[in-house]
């Protein structure tokens, strides 16, 4: 009997051990920048939840963008860049800088666009539906 209370006792102690700690990190805010429009059909539904410019070697620029679908249902969405030179202003390019993807429910995922040209030094990124 007594080995038995031992075993029931070692086990919880063990089982409280594995716990999910008390401290965890602050749920992320959505990141809000000026420079990214999300269409008024996916507001309630996708979410930036971080943004990183950085640029290459080269001087490519390059987004990381880290988008959270907020509901349970899949979410089909459109990222679309319009890359600024130095002066802010479009860069004319011949084929136009989008990227597709699927979220699926509560899903979080990153996506890096890069620019075609090193000209580009800043961006307007816009989030629709397809």
């Amino acid at each position: 009997m007594k080995t038995r209370i031992a075993l029931i006792s070692l086990t919880l102690l063990m089982l409280a051990g594995c716990a999910a700690p008390k401290n965890s990190p602050p749920p992320r805010k959505p990141v809000t920048d000026k420079r990214i429009t999300v269409d008024e059909a996916l507001r309630h539904s996708v979410s930036v939840m971080g943004l990183s410019p950085a640029t290459s070697g080269g001087g490519f620029l390059s987004i990381q963008v880290d988008l959270q679908n907020t509901t349970r249902s899949e979410q089909a969405i459109v990222c679309e860049v319009e890359w600024l030179d130095d002066y802010r202003l479009p860069i004319n390019l011949p084929v136009p800088s989008t990227t597709s993807m699927t979220l699926q429910g509560l899903e979080r995922s990153a996506m890096v666009i890069a620019a075609p040209t090193p000209r580009a030094k800043d961006f307007r990124l816009k989030i629709h539906q397809p």
